[in-house]
């Protein structure tokens, strides 16, 4: 269903059982959930297609080339960037390091911790991936004008500031 018919449906739907309720709230959350998982799934599965990467997996090598560090950055230290746990940041270690993209290099100061590097097959792996993964992103983001993209990241950090 398309998302104006489905946001007409979900809408009339609960003001005929809640008439007398403020459902802006609601329906805010789900248009902003279902842009999200719509933005997710097309950037996931382009990914996959062309290059058998996941977000995920993208999002840590991403992440590893933003932060720009030759040394590498402990693993603990890219779960808390990136937002997930401890155990899901190994997972995606661990299949990067499978494809040769990253590698673990143990801490100097540290011998129970390690810190994750991007390897030169990774790098050069990372710069075609980019640049097609950017393209997409604009793809996505195509029905809004450069306006009307900085207001919405505006509203979404005024969203997210208080909840976080």
């Amino acid at each position: 269903m398309k998302s104006r018919n489905y946001l007409n449906c979900f809408e009339s739907d609960w003001r005929s059982r809640y008439p007398q309720e403020d459902m802006l709230p609601s329906i805010a959350a789900v248009m902003l959930a279902r842009s999200s998982v719509a933005v997710s799934r097309n950037l996931t599965e382009a990914l996959e297609k062309s290059f058998d990467l996941h977000i995920s997996q993208y999002d840590v090598l991403a992440t590893l080339f933003r932060l720009n560090r030759p040394q590498g950055v402990p693993l603990h230290e890219l779960s808390t960037q990136m937002a997930v746990t401890p155990a899901s940041m190994t997972n995606r270690v661990d299949n990067l390091a499978q494809k040769g993209y990253v590698e673990r290099v143990a801490c100097p100061n540290d011998r129970r911790s390690w810190h994750v590097t991007m390897t030169p097959q990774g790098e050069q792996f990372f710069q075609k991936v980019q640049a097609e993964h950017r393209n997409n992103e604009a793809e996505q983001f195509r029905g809004l004008t450069d306006a009307e993209k900085r207001q919405l990241v505006n509203l979404l950090l005024k969203l997210l500031e208080p909840i976080e």
